[in-house]
Order: structure tokens, then C-alpha cells, then sequence
């Protein structure tokens, strides 16, 4: 299995070396999901416009360990055409997956990505998740202040704690 692993990663190397992405996005479209989730792992480095368009497209792949490598292959990529599909898969049924996705939204540091991770932080106002907060202070979008500042008010010391640096990010 190790030796399969390293084998097919050092295909798709070669393959991905080539000015035309041809063999991988053939194993990216492939039926065996183990092969599409190396195949996305290895895409990951691979700095290509049809790369990082086929990524975007897996994002609704039936497998949800494609779709978490997924995300984090987007997230190597920096590209700012990824933030729209992601924002779409903050609905995915994988906490995991949506997890993942809000931590990409913070490092892609596009303020598009503010209204739904408002969203999110008001939808659990109880508990909002802690790198919802760490993204949204990412952003760099002044118009989240006010909530933020709400946040440092909380009860649970971390949520207090996230919110202020998140503030200090914004200045």
C-alpha cells in the first residue's frame, strides 16, 4: 500500500511537471476515489488554472475524505476564484469539511468570505466556533467590528479571547 502511494505520487509528479496537467486531471475524474483523493493531494502543489478549476469542481465530491483534501489542496493554491465555491460548501453535512473550508476562507483572506462567516458566528451565538472568529479577523473588513466587539463580551474566556485578536488582526 506505502509503495502503491509513493509510486502513483511520483507519476503524478512527473505528469504534473508537463505544461498540460493532462494525466492528472485524468486521475482526478477517475472512479476509484483512493486514486482521486492522491491524485487532489498531489494537485495541491501543482500551481495550474485547469488544476485549480478541476479542485473546485471535486468540492461536491460523493467521498468526504476528496472533499477535505480538496479544500486543503484549494488552500495551497491562493486562488481567489476558490472563495465562491467555498462559501458554497459551508452547507456540507461534514463538520469536518466545514471546518476545514472556514480555516481555507481565513488564509485566502478574501472579504467576500465576511457575510457568511458573519452568518455563521450569529447562527451560535452560544458557542461560535473559534476559527470562524480567527477568519473573519483575517479579512481585513472593518465592518465586522461591532460583532467582534459583541464577541469580547462573551462568557467563555476563548471566544473573549478570539474576538480580541481578531480585532488587533483588522487594525
Amino acid at each position: 500500500m506505502i509503495i502503491r502511494t509513493l509510486l502513483l505520487a511520483l507519476i503524478v509528479a512527473s505528469g504534473a511537471c508537463n505544461s498540460e496537467p493532462t494525466w492528472l486531471l485524468e486521475q482526478l475524474d477517475s472512479t476509484n476515489p483512493a486514486v482521486r483523493q492522491d491524485a487532489v493531494v498531489s494537485a495541491g502543489g501543482v500551481d495550474h488554472i485547469l488544476i485549480t478549476a478541476k479542485l473546485e469542481t471535486m468540492l461536491a465530491d460523493s467521498d468526504i475524505s476528496t472533499r477535505i483534501a480538496v479544500v486543503d489542496a484549494l488552500a495551497l493554491h491562493h486562488s481567489l476564484t476558490s472563495v465562491e465555491p467555498l462559501i458554497g460548501m459551508l452547507q456540507d453535512q461534514s463538520p469536518v469539511v466545514v471546518s476545514k473550508v472556514i480555516d481555507t476562507l481565513g488564509q485566502l483572506k478574501d472579504p467576500a468570505a465576511v457575510p457568511a462567516l458573519t452568518k455563521i458566528l450569529q447562527a451560535e451565538p452560544g458557542s461560535p466556533p473559534l476559527n470562524a472568529i480567527w477568519a473573519i479577523g483575517q479579512l481585513g473588513d472593518q465592518t465586522i467590528v461591532p460583532l467582534l466587539s459583541k464577541l469580547r463580551d462573551h462568557p467563555d474566556r476563548w471566544v473573549r479571547h478570539g474576538a480580541t485578536q481578531a480585532l488587533r488582526n483588522l487594525n
